[in-house]
């Protein structure tokens, strides 16, 4: 629900909306704005890429005795 509804929606108005509501300094506000705007991005890539694998590969890298985080660091 994050992702899609950051991802659907323009920077500049998310900008203009973060602006508007947090009661913070300017700066924070600028990187509390791009860094939640580019981590659903980020969120969305990393989503696709553990989809995307294909089930036997990932038996196959079990197999091969390789980690979880091995798996998906080396494989995805």
């Amino acid at each position: 629900l994050y992702v899609d509804a950051i991802r659907s929606m323009p920077l500049v108005l998310y900008l203009v909306l973060i602006f508007t509501v947090l009661p913070i300094a300017p700066f924070e506000r600028a990187i509390f704005a791009l860094s939640t705007f580019n981590a659903a991005f980020v969120a969305e890539v990393i989503r696709s890429a553990i989809e995307g694998l294909d089930k036997n590969q990932l038996r196959a890298a079990k197999l091969l005795g390789l980690s979880d985080s091995r798996i998906f660091r080396h494989i995805a």
